[in-house]
């Protein structure tokens, strides 16, 4: 039973991988199994990210805490670092400000 997920944020996460569907998450406290990838922000694989979905459907979590992103884009090694020369992508100090993240 998936209702307790009907209101939960659900983000396109890129074209690369939309096809096998992965679905990935964010929370912003620590959590086991996720890995900070910025500063407060921590990343969920899709295994963690499965197994944080049957915890919300036993109402053990909120997903109110996560962002659930379905698909995403991927870069070659270089790839990203050759587009940040370019000026393709604006950097910043603070990528957390940027984020629009719905407050509870």
């Amino acid at each position: 039973d998936l209702v307790s997920l009907k209101h939960a944020p659900l983000y396109y996460g890129g074209p690369v991988r939309f096809q096998t569907l992965p679905l990935v998450s964010l929370i912003r406290k620590a959590k086991e199994g996720y890995t900070e990838i910025v500063k407060c922000v921590y990343f969920g694989n899709p295994v963690i990210t499965r197994q944080v979905i049957e915890e919300i459907k036993l109402k053990e979590e909120s997903p109110d805490d996560y962002w659930f992103f379905l698909g995403f884009s991927s870069w070659g090694y270089d790839q990203l670092f050759q587009e940040i020369t370019e000026g393709a992508w604006r950097l910043c100090g603070d990528p957390i400000e940027h984020l629009d993240w719905t407050e509870n």
